[in-house]
This record gives structure tokens, sequence and C-alpha cells, in this order.
């Protein structure tokens, strides 16, 4: 099982959920620290990416004894009313901001939630995993934040420990109809939040924000994001014959697009934004096609109502042998049938090329390198070998696939 948190901050999550009362406040700040120091490291937008996770420690710390009653009570509002706001509208900065100084006020499960979507919409997915991971740990008594901590732990393809989160939080909350609904949902094998554990003021879904979309609308599948934000790519029996289409990606933010190219003798059309979305690192992986064996892994984003944004899931498996002449491989054998449109890329998070449905309904890749020769895709595939990559985390290619992997939305 691919692991994105050190294990003694596993250990520490499991300890607390265990814990005699006495042990509670000793745990909260074991917890607190490991995860907050991960949440802290590295470079981010907003003022928590200037505070030194010694700092961010001790004023969490501190937190542990605060009570509502200690802090202004309008003042705590306000910085909850502006958070969320600056979350539906899109807005990184001030969302984490906001809940940041809501969090300097009192230490509270809705306020560690909010910080966690603030990092998901700054494009964090390993610093929201890891602080996903206190709130949940820290507040048993708030179903909520293991429900957000288990689907994002299944978004990341580490599906037994979502599995497990979920168990420790049932078996506290047997009854709670978030956790109900979550786990109907993870029994699927595209999972799909629906009710009212669907709508983003729930805190399990992301905000949809930018173009808004009609509510007839469905997301039928997935696209990939190259050149530099202003082309899509997509399976063209999704989108032929659909009188409009959408793009959104992980953080949210959707745009319209139209076709304005058909790949030659490839099931793929090529889409023109309307306005380009931020572009992460998607260069190819090298100049021919990568050899069959190759580790890789895939990223897709299950059907449901156009309006509703969510998480590209993340599968693992092995490029198929090389394709024939008509460039199309088989997809690797532990994808599941399912949507598709979606990027792939190597243990190095370079882009390998996309998933897509051929003439028959049949799940088949399409190289970077058959791509862009066919669709003349901007910018040369690299001529670094595949095989010389040099692995990173799983987390970190995950946060390239929140831009790069795009929820496809049409209107029949």
């Amino acid at each position: 099982m691919i692991r994105h948190l050190p294990s003694h901050a596993s250990r520490a999550f499991r300890k607390r959920a265990s814990a005699k009362p006495a042990q509670t406040g000793r745990l909260r700040a074991a917890v607190c620290g490991s995860l907050v120091a991960l949440a802290g490291f590295g470079t981010i937008n907003g003022s928590l990416a200037q505070t030194p996770p010694r700092v961010l420690i001790e004023q969490l710390r501190a937190a542990n004894g605060a009570s509502a009653s200690q802090a202004d009570p309008e003042a705590l509002k306000r910085a909850k009313e502006e958070g969320l706001a600056a979350l539906s509208n899109g807005q990184a900065e001030p969302a984490l901001s906001a809940y940041e100084q809501a969090a300097r006020m009192i230490h509270a499960p809705d306020v560690e939630l909010g910080l966690v979507r603030a990092m998901m919409l700054n494009g964090h997915y390993r610093r929201a995993l890891a602080f996903g991971a206190h709130a949940a740990g820290a507040h048993t008594d708030f179903p909520t934040g293991s429900a957000l901590y288990a689907w994002l732990l299944h978004s990341g393809g580490q599906a037994g420990a979502a599995q497990s989160a979920l168990d420790i939080a049932q078996a506290r909350s047997p009854n709670d109809l978030t956790l109900v609904a979550l786990r109907a949902a993870l029994a699927t094998t595209w999972p799909q939040l629906s009710g009212s554990v669907a709508q983003p003021e729930a805190s399990i879904l992301p905000f949809a924000w930018g173009t808004p979309v009609p509510s007839s609308t469905r997301v039928i599948g997935s696209a990939t994001l190259v050149g530099q934000g202003e082309i899509a790519l997509a399976p063209l029996g999704m989108v032929q014959g659909a009188s409009k289409v959408w793009v959104r990606n992980g953080l949210g933010q959707t745009v319209s697009a139209s076709i304005d190219q058909i790949a030659d003798g490839l099931p793929i059309a090529r889409l023109r934004l309307e306005s380009p979305l931020p572009m992460g690192m998607n260069s190819p992986a090298h100049s021919a096609e990568p050899f069959g064996g190759l580790p890789a892994y895939f990223y897709e984003y299950s059907t449901g109502a156009g309006q509703q944004a969510g998480w590209p899931l993340q599968r693992q498996s092995f490029l198929s042998p090389q394709p024939s002449e008509s460039g199309l491989r088989r997809l690797g054998a532990a994808i599941p049938l399912g949507p598709r449109g979606g990027p792939v890329f190597d243990a190095g998070g370079r882009w390998l090329g996309m998933s897509t449905i051929d003439a028959a309904g049949e799940s088949r890749f399409v190289s970077a390198f058959t791509l862009t020769e066919r669709l003349s895709l901007p910018g040369p595939p690299s001529s670094t070998p595949a095989s010389r990559a040099t692995p990173i985390a799983p987390g970190e290619i995950y946060e390239r696939a929140l831009l790069t992997a795009l929820q496809l939305i049409v209107a029949q």
C-alpha cells in the first residue's frame, strides 16, 4: 500500500482513536505536533507559508485549551464566514488566511476542516492529508472530519487506509449519516457522493467556481489539460454531438470549451478552452513510445451531476505492451472499467499520455508522444528516457493531477 504519512504519524492517529480520556490532551499535542509540522513543511501561498512549523505547533498546542468563550464571538464568526466565502469563490490565499485567523482564536474541528479545504484549493494535497489526519484524530466527536480524511485517502489511491479510517470513525458514530453515505460510496468502483454529503458546505467536496454550468449538465468522464493550459484532450465519443462542453480541474475552477480538432486516426478530440486554466508540470516523459511494463499512475473522475466539483481518483497499474499502428494500447489490467479521458503519469511525475475509449467501447491508452505528433501539441517531448525517471512521492504526482486531470461536463 502506498503511504503518504510517515509511520509515526499513522501510529499516533491509531493510538489517539483508542485513547482514554486522561490521555487525550497528551496525545492531541503529539498528533498535532507531528502532523502540523508536515502540513507546514515547504512553501505554500498565504501567511501559513511564512510561519515556521515549530511556531505553528506551539500555536495549536496553546489553542488546545482554548474555548469559544475565550474568543471574540463576532471576530470568530466573521473569520469563518470570510473563509467559507473565499472557498466558494476559488480564492485560495484569502481562504487560508481567514481560517488561519480563526484557528488562532479557537481549536475547533470546523475551523480545521476549513484549513484542510483551503490547502486543497491551493493544490497542496500532501499538507491537506497530513492536517486532515490531525483533524480526524483530535476531534473524534466530529464525524465529518473523519469522513473528509477518509475521502482524501481514497482519492489519493489509499483505499485500504480509507476503509480503516472509516471503520474507526463508524465504531464511534455508527449512525452518522455522512459516514454511512461515504461507506456506501466507497463500496463502488467509482464512488459518487450524493444527497447532503455531496453539498460543498458538508466539507467533503470542493466548491465549483468560475464559469457556471446549468443544473441539467452531467460529468460524463475526464479530460487532460495540455499546452499552456489553453487546450484539453477528451475522448471523442464523449463530446461529439454535445451541444455545450465545460471542463473543471481539481481545484473546482470551471471554463467552457469547444472542439477545434479531431486527432488523425485516434478517438481523441482537442478542445479549445474559453480561458486558460493553471498548468502544472505536464511535459511528455520522452521522445518515443514508453515501454510496456512501466509503472504508471492513472487519474479520472467519477461521473455525476455537472454542478458537483470533485477531486480526481488515483489508480496505479503498468503500461501494456507497445501499441498497434493505430497508436492505441490496452489500458492497465488493474484499472477498472469506468469513465476515461484522464492523464497518466510515470513514477517521476512526468506526463505519459491519457486514457480514452475506442470505437468498440474498449478502454485504451494513448501516449503523449502519439498525441503530440497527431494533434500538433505545443512543446516538443523531452528526450529523457522514462526508465531514468527519479521517483517522487505519489502525493506529489497527485498534486500535479489536481491541475491536469479535468472533469468533462456536457449538455446534450
